[in-house]
């Protein structure tokens, strides 16, 4: 992402109360710097929602066409954890079919995960 100037900056679009990213960040080589770029566009209090399907991790191919790799629970959760990121309030939840759940059910196998995350005042 960073050898070619982005169009999704904010002198170009704006900054926004709310960005919704459905299964997008898997199709991105550095999951880092898009969250990186999707933070600045986010107004001081805005909301990111997130979803992304879990794999094997982080550089590993998960046999989709077009996924650079499927991050794992562990590898998600770590990368909002990252103190540079000016998110203060951080939700996980894990999707099964149609259920979307905060805790998860000890027999149930999670293949997406969900983040609500808030932007720092």
């Amino acid at each position: 992402m960073s050898s070619t100037p982005s169009i999704f900056s904010r002198a170009s679009i704006g900054i926004f109360d709310t960005i919704m990213s459905f299964e997008t960040i898997e199709h991105v080589p550095d999951a880092q710097e898009f969250l990186s770029s999707i933070c600045k566009l986010l107004k001081p209090g805005g909301t990111l929602i997130l979803s992304t399907p879990f794999g094997a991790g982080k550089g590993i191919k998960s046999g989709v066409p077009f996924h650079y790799h499927q991050l794992t629970e562990t590898e998600l959760i770590d990368l909002f954890n990252d103190s540079e990121l000016e998110f203060q309030c951080v939700d996980f939840y894990f999707q099964l079919g149609v259920v979307v759940e905060k805790v998860k059910r000890p027999d149930a196998h999670y293949p997406i995960g969900i983040v609500v995350a808030r932007k720092a005042n």
